[in-house]
Order: structure tokens, then C-alpha cells, then sequence
């Protein structure tokens, strides 16, 4: 009896392992425009433009048997967000381009001044795991402290809610390293929150970058200084 109870426990983790997921995600703005500062017609404006956020959204493709996820905007566009509105939210949320990613690191493939980078990004995240629980879209979810440990955002504290229910470490934008899959990501001035999970009989195919396109994050930082220093000159001129 003890053997048969230890099989059936593995049965549900070596389902997901093998089963390809796609989780949809939506971004609400958490921005006080009562404390905000400046013009009340530029606020009006900038709140119609950032509420626009939740129309949008953006989808984790998972491949567990390949190890690899992917995060990224759905391509699908809607007609009532405009470009601005979409650079703002943009801007706010940090999320552009590609995520993806392999053997504990990211893979973060975007343009910047028209040059497409594919920048190698390590574990940035100090994860404190917590026994507060709630549930999100049907899943027992458990929280998770994170630390955010270098770049822009160095010492900042996000909040992770992930489900054991679904036993994959992948996350949206560049989180990841839990036991479970995350369903919700709370930063300081925005919350990302799954509202749709689909399990898929096909493989999801996932493309890695070539090896030699991957550039490191110092590597990045030069080549975006000086298309910024080029842009200026341009301006000037």
C-alpha cells in the first residue's frame, strides 16, 4: 500500500512535466493620481492612457519537457490603444519585448533605438517563501517575498503568488525559481495577475537564440549608451 501511495504521488507533477502550458495574464496600474503631482488635465490623460493596461494581454508559453517558457505582450492588437498609450503603459509595467527562459537564467530578446538585443539576465531575485495563501483562478496559491538584488530596481520588494498545484518555476517578465508556476507578480506601482490557464496536447515550440547573438548585460548597457549618445548628436544637429 505504502509503494502504490508513493506512485500516485508523482502522478500529477510527471503529468505537468510533460504537459505544455499557456497562462494569460492581466496588468492592472496601481498608481494614486489623487497624490500625483502636476496639471489635472496632463493626470486625466495620463489615467485614461495607464487604465488602458488592462485591455491588454500578455501570455507565459511553457515547454517543460524542453525546460524553456516564454513571456511576451500577446501579438493580438486592439484598436482602442494607441501607440502612446502603449509606450506609457510600457513604461510602467518594464515589460518589452521577449522573456525567455533556460537553465535558470533569461534569455530578454527586445529593440532599443532600433537595434534588437538578446541580453543573458542571471537570478536577480532573493525569494523568502511565506505561509499566507489565497486562491487565483481556482488554484491554492502560497506568497513569496522577493529582493530584488542589482540593477534599477536594486533592494526594491515584490510580492509572488504561485500554486504547487502546477509544479513549474516559471513566471511572467523575468521572475522565476519558485516551486510552483506564478500566477501573480505585485511591483511597486502595478500588479500581473493570470485570468486564463490552457493545457495543450502539442508541443509549444520555443527558439532559442543562437549562442552567439547573446550578449551580457554590461555588454547591452555599452551598446545602449552610445546609440543613446548618437541619438542626441542626431538631434542636436
Amino acid at each position: 500500500m505504502r509503494l502504490i501511495f508513493i506512485l500516485f504521488a508523482f502522478i500529477p507533477l510527471n503529468i505537468f512535466c510533460q504537459t505544455n502550458v499557456e497562462v494569460h495574464y492581466k496588468a492592472e496600474i496601481l498608481i494614486n493620481f489623487d497624490t500625483l503631482q502636476g496639471p489635472v488635465k496632463f493626470k486625466q490623460v495620463l489615467k485614461n492612457s495607464l487604465d488602458k493596461s488592462k485591455l491588454i494581454d500578455f501570455v507565459l508559453s511553457i515547454n517543460p519537457i524542453d525546460s524553456l517558457s516564454l513571456f511576451k505582450k500577446d501579438d493580438l492588437k486592439n484598436p482602442s490603444i494607441s501607440k502612446l498609450d502603449l509606450l506609457t503603459i510600457k513604461q510602467i509595467l518594464d515589460i518589452n519585448g521577449v522573456y525567455i527562459h533556460t537553465k535558470n537564467k533569461i534569455i530578454h530578446d527586445y529593440y532599443i533605438l532600433e537595434k534588437n538585443l538578446k541580453v543573458e539576465v542571471k537570478d536577480n531575485v532573493k525569494w523568502i517563501l511565506t505561509k499566507k495563501a489565497k486562491k487565483i483562478d481556482g488554484y491554492r496559491c502560497l506568497m513569496a517575498k522577493g529582493i530584488i538584488g542589482s540593477g534599477k530596481n536594486v533592494g526594491e520588494i515584490i510580492q509572488a503568488w504561485y500554486t504547487t498545484d502546477i509544479p513549474l518555476p516559471y513566471g511572467p517578465k523575468a521572475y522565476y525559481g519558485l516551486p510552483g508556476l506564478i500566477l501573480e507578480i505585485k511591483e511597486k506601482n502595478f500588479v500581473i495577475y493570470a485570468n486564463k490557464i490552457k493545457f495543450k496536447d502539442k508541443a509549444i515550440k520555443i527558439n532559442l537564440p543562437k549562442k552567439e547573438e547573446i550578449i551580457s548585460l554590461k555588454q547591452a548597457d555599452s551598446i545602449i549608451k552610445i546609440a543613446n549618445k548618437r541619438a542626441s548628436e542626431f538631434f542636436k544637429n
